[in-house]
């Protein structure tokens, strides 16, 4: 019975703290974007010609996606 109550509150915090990891990858992966750090050429050369669209999209994007894991909690 106790093995039971173990895995039951285990695995959902386990699964639970991956959403949260690979959000925070995602999110940081938009800011690398945004620094220009990585990505198409093409498209951080068309960055100067809009850039509160490229900042708003991309920044508010990431930490929507970042905090969008904690929907789920039930704490």
């Amino acid at each position: 019975m106790i093995r039971g109550e173990i895995i039951q509150r285990v695995i959902p915090t386990l699964l639970f703290g991956l959403l949260l990891v690979t959000s925070a990858a995602i999110a940081l992966h938009a800011v690398g974007f945004q620094m220009a750090i990585f990505g198409d050429p093409e498209t951080h050369a068309r960055f100067p010609s809009m850039p509160i669209a490229r900042t708003l999209h991309i920044l508010a994007g990431g930490t929507v996606v970042l905090i969008g894991g904690f929907q789920f909690s039930q704490r």
